[in-house]
């Protein structure tokens, strides 16, 4: 049912964590609540809120190069959507 919708977060290492899961990142966008802060928009897939839980509980497992992989790929949007800014 939620397959297809979008998935928003504005936690960056949460948007690394689902990247390294295998989640497509549509698009980022400003936080309509915080100028300073960016929201991740992810394809929502069957996993994405038990992936929430997982993370939030502190019970999410990611080998660390892997997962600061993809770290590095969030940071790379924000510079991107930063650049095109300016």
């Amino acid at each position: 049912m939620s397959e297809h919708l979008p998935y928003r977060t504005s936690d960056t290492p949460f948007a690394a964590y689902l990247h390294y899961h295998k989640h497509v990142l549509v698009t980022l966008r400003d936080d309509p609540n915080d100028v300073r802060r960016k929201v991740y928009v992810f394809v929502q897939q069957e996993t994405t809120k038990d992936l929430e839980k997982e993370y939030y509980h502190g019970e999410g497992l990611a080998p660390a190069p892997q997962y600061y992989k993809s770290v590095r790929f969030m940071f790379a949007k924000l510079r991107e959507l930063n650049n095109d800014k300016n």
